[in-house]
C-alpha cells in the first residue's frame, strides 16, 4: 500500500530542505575558502582544486545530519578498479576529439607555453568537486524521492547552468554539458558508487589539458603545445572549446555505450533505497536499517 498523501508530500519537502541545505552549505564553504586563498594571493585557477574539499565537507555534514550516516556512504569507498577504467574512458573520448582531429588537416599543433605541473591535481580536484556536488549526496537523495533518471536530468541541467558564466559559452556548450551530466550519472547508475564517474571526469578535462584543448572556455596547456582546429566552429566549438561543438556531442554519446560495457564492479548504494517519511519520532527521513548489500539500483 503506498503512504499517505501526507507523508509523500513530507518527505518531499524534507528532501527538497536537505538538497538546498546541502547546496547552501557548498556555496557557502566554497565562498569562505576562495575568499581566504584570494587574500592569501592564491591563483584563481588554483582556488578551483579546494572545490572537492568543500563539496566533501558539505556532504559530510548532510549525511552525519539527516541520513546518521558515514560520508563514505555517499559512493565514496574507494574503488581502485571503477576510477582506473573511468579515466581510461575519460582519455579515450577526450581523444577522439582532440588527438583524431589532430591526425587530420581539421586540427593542428602550434607551440605554447606550458603551465606548471601542479595543475594535473588542480584539474583532478576540480572533478572530484563536481561530481560532489552534482553527482553524489544531491543525486542520490533526489533519486529516492523522483526515480533515478529525473534526477539524473535535473542535477545534469544543474551542471550544465553552472557553466553559463564560462567563457564563450553558449546553448551549445551548455547542451554538451548537460549530455556530459547524464553520461556521468550513468556511470553512478551503475556502479553505486562515485568513482567511475570521477575517473572519466577527470581523464575528459586531463586529455584536454594535455594535447592544450580550451577546456570549458579556459587555455590550459601542460605541455608545450596547443590544439588549434581549422574546421569550422560548429564542429570545433570555437573559444569554448572542443565542449561547444558537434565532435563532443558525438564523443558524449558514445559514453553512455562506454559506462554499460567497461567491466566495472557494482557496489550497494545506502543512499538509493527507498526513503521512509521521518515520521514516528525519527528525525533523519534516512533509510530504515541502511545495509551496504542492498541493490544499488533499489527503489529506482
Amino acid at each position: 500500500m503506498s503512504p499517505p498523501f501526507r507523508d509523500r508530500l513530507f518527505a518531499a519537502l524534507f528532501t527538497i530542505g536537505k538538497a538546498a541545505t546541502f547546496l547552501l552549505a557548498a556555496v557557502l564553504l566554497s565562498s569562505a575558502v576562495s575568499v581566504a586563498l584570494a587574500w592569501l594571493g592564491v591563483p584563481a585557477e588554483i582556488q578551483t582544486a579546494v572545490l572537492a574539499l568543500t563539496a566533501f565537507a558539505a556532504t559530510w555534514i548532510c549525511m552525519r545530519l539527516f541520513e546518521g550516516l558515514s560520508v563514505w556512504d555517499a559512493g565514496l569507498y574507494w574503488s581502485t578498479r571503477n576510477t582506473v577504467w573511468g579515466l581510461l574512458g575519460g582519455l579515450a573520448m577526450a581523444g577522439l576529439v582532440t588527438l583524431l582531429p589532430a591526425a587530420t588537416p581539421a586540427a593542428e599543433f602550434v607551440p605554447a607555453q606550458p603551465e606548471p605541473a601542479y595543475y594535473v591535481p588542480v584539474l583532478a580536484g576540480a572533478a572530484a568537486g563536481e561530481e560532489l556536488l552534482t553527482r553524489g549526496y544531491l543525486l542520490l537523495i533526489l533519486a529516492r524521492l523522483i526515480r533515478f533518471w529525473p534526477a539524473a536530468l535535473l542535477t545534469s541541467v544543474l551542471f550544465g547552468m553552472g557553466h553559463l558564466g564560462n567563457t564563450a559559452a553558449s546553448w551549445a556548450s551548455i547542451t554538451n554539458t548537460v549530455l556530459a551530466g547524464l553520461a556521468l550519472a550513468a556511470a553512478v547508475y551503475r556502479t553505486g558508487e562515485l568513482w567511475f564517474a570521477i575517473g572519466m571526469h577527470f581523464g575528459w578535462n586531463l586529455m584536454l589539458a594535455l594535447t592544450g584543448a580550451t577546456l570549458s572556455g579556459y587555455q590550459l596547456e601542460l605541455f608545450p603545445v596547443r590544439l588549434q582546429y581549422t574546421m569550422d566552429e560548429i564542429w570545433s566549438g570555437g573559444r569554448y572549446g572542443p565542449e561547444g561543438g558537434l565532435l563532443t556531442t558525438f564523443a558524449f554519446l558514445t559514453w553512455f555505450l562506454f559506462v554499460w560495457k567497461a567491466p566495472v564492479e557494482r557496489r550497494p548504494s545506502v543512499l538509493l533505497q527507498p526513503a521512509a517519511p521521518p515520521s514516528n519520532g525519527s528525525s533523519s527521513g534516512a533509510p530504515s536499517s541502511p545495509s551496504r548489500l542492498s541493490d544499488p539500483r533499489a527503489g529506482l
